[in-house]
This record gives C-alpha cells, sequence and structure tokens, in this order.
C-alpha cells in the first residue's frame, strides 16, 4: 500500500498530457509494449512515463508486454 501512495502522488506530480510512443487502447483498457534497446533505467522510466499517463488520464487499467525490449538481462 505504501508503494501505491508513493507511486501516485509521483504519478499526480508528473501529469502526462499525450499517450506515450508505443501506447495502444482497447475497450477498458491501455496496452504499453516499447520496442528497442535501453538501459534497465530507461526502461523503468519509460513504464513509468506510461502509468503516469494512464492516472492522468483516468485510464484504470494497463498491460505492460516488455517482450519488445532488449539491452539489460532479466530482472
Amino acid at each position: 500500500m505504501i508503494f501505491a501512495s508513493v507511486f501516485f502522488i509521483h504519478a499526480a506530480n508528473n501529469m502526462e498530457t499525450q499517450p506515450p510512443e508505443y501506447m495502444s487502447f482497447e475497450e477498458h483498457y491501455a496496452v504499453y509494449r516499447p520496442q528497442g534497446t535501453f538501459t534497465m533505467d530507461q526502461a523503468i522510466a519509460k513504464i513509468d512515463q506510461a502509468l503516469a499517463y494512464c492516472c492522468s488520464a483516468g485510464i484504470g487499467a494497463l498491460l505492460v508486454d516488455i517482450t519488445g525490449i532488449t539491452g539489460f538481462g532479466p530482472p
């Protein structure tokens, strides 16, 4: 619960106005499928941006598919 509270405070302070690249929308949820080579920190930052966008846009569900990301080993 602490993580969720911290995340939502962070997301509220970093409102995104445009959907991030690699995001698509289904009827009841958003899908984020980033593609490319990233460091672990870059990948986390991109997912954080997708989460922040969904929070600010009132989208209650997000599916994140990281199978298209390369550049680091399994977490």
